[in-house]
Order: C-alpha cells, then sequence, then structure tokens
C-alpha cells in the first residue's frame, strides 16, 4: 500500500494549496480550494464531500446541483464552485471492483445527491484531510467508511473474475484492439464491446484512454516535455 500525503497544514479562511493522499491502486482522497472554477472531466467517480458542511454548486452545463456530498459518474463533464466548502474528493478508479457497480447503477443524468448526514461518524477525519493534517489512520478510517456506504449489501464487491481478466488483457498487451479481444475469448466484436462495458464500466475506447492517462502522469515526473509525454503515452493527436 502507497501512502502520500501533504505537510503542509491549512485552515477554512487560507486554502491554498491541493492535497493528495493516494494509499492504493483503487481509491484515493483529492482536496482543492476550487477558488477558480474550470470544467474538468475525469475517468473515474468522484464523491464530492464538504467538509465544513457547506453547500456547494456544480455545473453540469444542462443542468446544475447544488448539494454537501454529491457522487459524480465517469467521464461528466462539471466545474465545481467550492471555496469556502472544505471540498474532498474521494476518487474511485477504475480498477476498483466497486466502480463498475457505481457506473451501472448510476441514473440516467450522471449523478447521485448523498444525504450529507451519512458523513458524520468521519466528519472529523474529513476536515484533517481537506487541511493537509490527517495521518494514514485517519485516511484509511474515513476510506472505509465511504467504501461501505457506496457498496452494495453489507460490504466492498469483490468484483468479477471478468472485469479483472479483461483489465489485465488490455494492460499486457496496449496495442491489442477491440477485434482481437473478441477473438481472443472467442465472441463476436459487438458482444465483446457489450461485455467490456458492462463488466468494466467503461468502454474499450475509454478505458484504454485512462491507461494513457496514468501512464502521461508517471511519464511527465521523469523530467519529459509536455509534447515527448503525449507520444510516448500514445496520444499521438496533440
Amino acid at each position: 500500500m502507497d501512502y502520500v500525503q501533504s505537510h503542509h497544514n491549512r485552515g477554512q479562511e487560507d486554502a491554498e494549496e491541493n492535497r493528495m493522499y493516494l494509499f492504493s491502486r483503487q481509491v484515493f482522497f483529492y482536496c482543492n480550494p476550487l477558488d477558480r472554477p474550470v470544467w474538468v472531466e475525469t475517468h473515474c467517480c468522484v464523491l464530492f464531500i464538504s467538509a465544513y458542511g457547506i453547500p456547494f454548486e456544480v455545473d453540469f452545463g444542462a443542468q446544475q446541483a447544488k448539494s454537501r456530498a454529491l457522487l459524480a459518474g465517469p467521464l461528466l463533464r462539471r466545474k465545481l464552485m467550492a471555496s469556502r466548502a472544505g471540498l474532498v474528493g474521494f476518487y474511485i478508479m477504475p480498477e476498483s471492483p466497486l466502480f463498475a457497480y457505481l457506473v451501472n447503477t448510476m441514473p440516467a443524468h450522471g449523478y447521485w445527491v448523498i444525504d450529507w448526514g451519512l458523513m458524520n461518524e468521519v466528519n472529523g477525519e474529513l476536515i484533517a484531510l481537506y487541511e493537509g493534517r490527517a495521518d494514514v489512520q485517519q485516511t484509511l478510517k474515513a476510506s472505509a467508511h465511504l467504501l461501505r456506504l457506496l457498496a452494495p449489501g453489507a460490504g466492498v464487491p469483490t468484483g468479477t473474475a471478468t472485469a479483472r481478466d479483461l483489465m489485465q488483457s488490455v494492460r499486457a498487451q496496449p496495442d491489442i484492439s477491440l477485434q482481437q479481444m473478441a477473438a481472443l475469448h472467442r465472441i463476436s466484436y459487438t458482444r465483446m464491446s457489450r461485455v467490456f462495458t458492462r463488466h468494466v464500466g467503461l468502454t474499450f475506447r475509454e478505458y484504454k484512454n485512462w491507461l494513457k492517462h496514468l501512464n502521461a502522469i508517471r511519464l511527465m515526473d521523469t523530467g519529459m516535455s509536455l509534447t515527448q509525454v503525449a507520444q510516448e503515452a500514445g496520444f499521438a493527436d496533440l
């Protein structure tokens, strides 16, 4: 398990820096003051929570939402206005066994408004996360609580062997095509497309783009130029 945290504290009044708590390959916390809202979309499902209980606003373009806790689906373009809310983002990555379940149960508009009262048990931990002073125990306690909240039944789903096998096939062969995947699993192209999307939670193309994004992030830490990163990560059109 990897654990990374910033050591610079911040309070409600002078939130200036981002905070990331990365402790697994499936979920992580990311906190941002969002004093300059911009349009973003990610491949992750994200549970946004106001640590201070102050409502924040989310602009989805065609519609808007105001809440103190909201779960957004992947690749949903949005702009958040939450400069004083103490916003904590809990990111569920495609590799998480919970990801496909959330995607497949998400309403058509792509997000759920969540009852903020369900966060009471870990409110102190959420404030510590936002202010940059959460330790390992606090981070893991908050994560375990949120996973229980989002998971069906009493525990986190283990995921299906099909999903793990499909993702492993793409990770092992980044250049593999959907047609080749279909041949590998001895099913039709159309059925392969449906099976992949249902079990993984992203289309075949979206998942390959997710892997490119992960590779680009890794390459940016090597000192490469943005052009070199784009070429190495497989974004030939950049």
